[in-house]
């Protein structure tokens, strides 16, 4: 699970279970999926799904970070020049670097 670093929660789908019921709803209504929905790994239509996915996936996770260093701690950005005010007992506060 190295490409989910940084997430915050991570839910398991048991999907082989999913499309098991999926295909015994469909029988007992009369639909036919006994077919694969999707190409096998070996197929050449499957490779360019998955780099499309990954390249999407990439970019999406980049401009986050993007948005994520550009919106950083706002306020502190803007407080540059405050300075340490006397506190109760005579206590100096340091500034933040």
């Amino acid at each position: 699970m190295s490409d989910l670093g940084g997430a915050r929660s991570v839910i398991a789908v048991n999907i082989t279970q999913i499309l098991a019921r999926l295909r015994d709803k469909a029988r007992a209504a009369g639909i036919d999926l006994s077919q694969p929905f999707f190409f096998p790994p070996e197929h050449e239509r499957y490779s360019q799904i998955i780099a499309e996915f990954q390249q999407e996936r990439e970019a999406r996770v980049a401009r986050l970070r993007r948005t994520n260093k550009e919106t950083r701690h706002p306020q502190a950005m803007s407080r540059r020049n405050i300075r340490a005010v006397e506190r109760v007992g005579g206590a100096r506060v340091q500034p933040v670097a």
